[in-house]
């Protein structure tokens, strides 16, 4: 329509969109019974015309004259009509919608895996894919995200840019949690969204790195992100692993009943994959220098069936700042595979010649066409200490506890045991490795020792300056100290006023004495009451009876249970009870009461043990009974063996650890006077084997000084140090103190590598217009994908025609012509 005829219908052109449609239409159409009346009053319109052109017909006018004044007539009634409907003009403007075509690629790391194809079809392909040749295509290894990876980027981004003839590609990442848009391509690019993208160089490799996959809250999620916009497909590349989350195939019905077509592509091998996992190593954390200690490992085998493989022990020394050493290997042996799927265990025994931290690994050299080699090699820490312990054992009689403890620690290597037991006479020969016809004396005597154990010792033998030279022996010689609390002595010694410094010593508070002595001589105990572990108790070295918590805790269950216990008000700030009575008439309000109590005095360790009986538990096995005994003691020295200025332990939840997951940390710290250290926050670093330190920070516990926790997420496969350094006074040398841990690849993720071909072609199916593709055979995607482009009519509001003046000018001049052709007909 030209710019006249909108000026004369009173438009103003500029109103009007350059590529719009105009046309006309009506604000106040007649609808329903309207449209009746009207088409009544238009009746009645014409009738009244026809009569008044019955009666000029006697006015002698002609009959040209006459049908002119009704044309007339009627035009001005047509035009009112007209008016009445609001004439306008209206126009409408059409936009082309670009559906979304929505590509979904599994980046969870069982897309690390490394196929080895053995048809020549899929060969061939991978070679063409990655830009090899067959041949090489051994020594090249791509895993599926390296596929995935070329397939997306080949021929600068061939694939992407097809699809954007279909509609604006998203592509989107995902493994357990929410998919992450990778980028946006789009053959219209908005060049307003930082988001897209016309070409692929910006597009960063998938890094396989989910410890899970959730394909049904990946599809959900796409889908649902793009409410009200249309979806031509969804492209998912995946291996068809589904570990989390609901079932896959609920996620296809999603889709279909969006009308959203699933083209699912798979990556990966059909056929059972072959894979050598060191699942599992037994070893103990420490060890005195040649003392041979046993390390034993699970190995998995899968497809390896009839073949022999070579199993090493790899050993590597740890420096005084933590960094590793060259390893070497130290022990082998051969190891046939006897099933398809077998769990296999081997066993070295080894003799540490030199004292120091080590790292010992039990290690599977990699196999041919194996699908990863991440989990071919497992390590574990052991300190090897340079002397055997020397424990000098109190006793007050000749107790059952007395002589099964003396005989267990007398015969093993690694303690050095020395007896003094305080009934026999002074003429017999005392028990134990080395023998003292004495109790020592002197301060120096005492600090010969590395631990002292009181099996319920009789006060009059001891005096204040041989408790004082106990409290040497802790605070300042970091000595261990093990209380056995007995009926007969305990009571009366810690009530003694040259013995009573010692409860100074002990983690534990007790109340008034001498009632407790009188209370210990009459009651009876006919009944058997279960030892109940805590949650401390359950990881403490001293109760670690199996490696698995699990199994540990079902042990303890079945353990004879206690007649006798010592009471107790409570336990000093920063002590830790291991154990506590499962008699609920014994609970206090600060709680029930505590059988095994760990404690710090300075650098030296001490525990508290409230009952006796423990021979008791040789009724399930000797094996646990001499376990508690010896970690018992072991734990005890190891402050005085690993040095004295030890100011700290670190500690974690477990020992092993899942890549991406939280590691729980924590630590106990003193400062240099071997006060618990009073600083809101320390500073921590996880060191993994390929030396990238991660900072993280350990916040203090509110209500227990010098426990401090903190978290780090576990990045890397191998052995992880946790490591902490404390300052010394003077500008000395500052203490460092370490953890290690072991990060492993997610067992979820890799408990079935094969392609799930079976259940990605029935997601497809499962949807209008779905196909599934092995990616071997992915020739061109846009030929598959639906077109859906859609055109948008947007109608613009209509514009009024004929204002008011306009309107007036028109009828008068209709008007006028009446009364002229009236005047005229009247002098004929």
């Amino acid at each position: 329509m030209s710019q006249l005829w909108y000026r004369l219908l009173g438009v103003d052109p500029a109103s009007i969109p350059e590529d719009a449609q105009a046309y006309f239409t009506f604000t106040h159409p007649f609808t329903s019974w309207k449209v009746f009346a009207l088409l009544a009053i238009m009746a009645a319109v014409v009738y009244g015309t026809f009569w008044l052109y019955r009666r000029e017909i006697t006015s002698g006018a002609s009959n040209r004259w006459r049908a002119a004044l009704a044309v007339l007539r009627c035009a001005v009634l047509l035009i009112l009509m007209v008016l009445w409907l609001g004439p306008a003009l209206a126009y409408r403007t059409y936009r082309p919608i670009e559906p979304y075509v929505i590509v979904l690629v599994d980046d969870s790391m069982s897309m690390s895996v490394r196929d080895h194809y053995t048809d020549t079809e899929s060969i061939d392909a991978i070679a063409a894919l990655m830009q090899s040749t067959p041949a090489a295509l051994d020594a090249l290894t791509p895993h599926r995200a390296d596929l995935v990876n070329a397939l997306i980027t080949q021929q600068d981004g061939a694939l992407l840019r097809e699809l954007a003839d279909r509609g604006k590609v998203r592509v989107l990442t995902f493994s357990s949690g929410e998919p992450t848009l990778l980028t946006t391509v789009s053959d219209e690019p908005d060049t307003e969204d930082p988001d897209e993208l016309p070409t692929t160089e910006s597009i960063e490799p998938i890094q396989p790195t989910g410890r899970g996959t959730n394909l049904a809250r990946a599809v959900r999620s796409a889908i649902r992100d793009l409410a009200g916009n249309p979806i031509a497909a969804v492209i998912l590349i995946t291996d068809g692993q589904h570990n989390e989350g609901d079932d896959p195939l609920a996620a296809a019905e999603y889709a279909s009943s969006m009308g959203v077509p699933i083209i699912a592509i798979g990556v990966g091998d059909p056929t059972e994959p072959r894979n050598i996992k060191v699942a599992e190593l037994w070893a103990t954390d420490s060890v005195f220098r040649d003392d041979p200690f046993v390390i034993e490992s699970q190995i998995d085998a899968v497809g390896f069936a009839g073949q022999t493989l070579r199993v090493e022990l790899v050993k590597r020394e740890i420096d005084a700042t933590g960094s590793p050493g060259i390893e070497r290997v130290v022990d082998s042996q051969n190891l046939t595979i006897n099933d398809a799927h077998a769990e296999q265990r081997v066993r070295f025994e080894h003799r540490p010649d030199e004292s120091g931290d080590y790292v010992f690994a039990v290690r599977v050299p990699a196999q041919q066409a194996e699908i990863t080699e991440d989990d071919n090699h497992r390590a574990q820490p052991v300190t090897v200490l340079s002397d055997k312990a020397r424990v000098l054992l109190i006793a007050g009689a000749p107790t059952w506890e007395y002589r099964l403890v003396t005989t267990l620690l007398k015969r093993d290597k690694t303690i050095d045991l020395s007896c003094w037991l305080q009934s026999m006479d002074t003429d017999m020969r005392q028990d134990g490795n080395t023998v003292i016809d004495r109790l020592p004396e002197t301060p120096a005597e005492l600090f010969e020792y590395d631990m002292v154990l009181f099996v319920d010792p009789d006060p009059r033998e001891f005096n204040e300056a041989w408790v004082q030279a106990l409290r040497d022996f802790l605070g300042e010689h970091g000595g261990g100290v093990m209380w056995i609390a007995g009926p007969k002595f305990t009571a009366r010694f810690l009530s003694s006023a040259s013995t009573s410094g010692v409860r100074d010593l002990l983690p534990i508070t007790v109340g008034r004495l001498s009632a407790l002595d009188v209370e210990s001589l009459v009651v009876t105990h006919p009944r058997e009451w279960p030892i109940r572990i805590t949650a401390d108790g359950a990881d403490h070295v001293m109760m670690r009876l199996d490696k698995d918590p699990q199994i540990n805790q079902q042990m303890w269950d079945v353990m004879p249970g206690i007649y006798w216990s010592f009471p107790v008000r409570g336990v000093k700030p920063g002590a830790k009870v291991l154990a506590e009575h499962s008699d609920p008439r014994l609970t206090t309000p600060d709680g029930p009461r505590p059988l095994l109590v760990a404690g710090q005095f300075g650098p030296g360790r001490t525990v508290y043990m409230g009952f006796s009986g423990t021979w008791r538990w040789r009724k399930l096995g000797e094996r646990y009974f001499d376990q508690y005994w010896v970690q018992s003691v072991r734990y005890l020295v190891e402050g005085r063996l690993l040095g004295t200025k030890k100011r700290g332990r670190i500690t974690t939840d477990r020992d092993t650890y899942a890549v991406g997951s939280r590691i729980a940390v924590s630590a106990r710290l003193y400062d240099a006077d071997f006060e618990p250290l009073a600083v809101d926050a320390m500073e921590a670093t996880l060191r993994p084997a390929d030396g990238t330190d991660l900072t993280f920070e350990l916040r203090a516990v509110p209500g227990q000084p010098g426990d401090y926790e903190g978290t780090a997420i576990a990045t890397t496969v191998g052995l992880n140090e946790i490591t902490m350094t404390l300052s010394t006074p003077d500008a000395g040398a500052p203490v460092r103190i370490g953890r290690q841990v072991t990060v492993e690849v997610p067992r979820v993720e890799f408990a079935d590598t094969r392609l799930n071909r079976a259940m990605l072609a029935d997601l497809a199916d499962r949807t209008p217009g779905g196909l599934y593709l092995d990616l071997t055979r992915v020739r061109s995607l846009a030929a598959a994908v639906p077109d859906r482009h859609e055109v948008l009519v947007i109608k613009g509001k209509p514009i009024e025609l004929w204002d008011g003046w306009r309107t007036i000018v028109l009828l008068l001049i209709l008007l006028t012509a009446e009364w002229a052709f009236r005047k005229r007909l009247k002098m004929m």
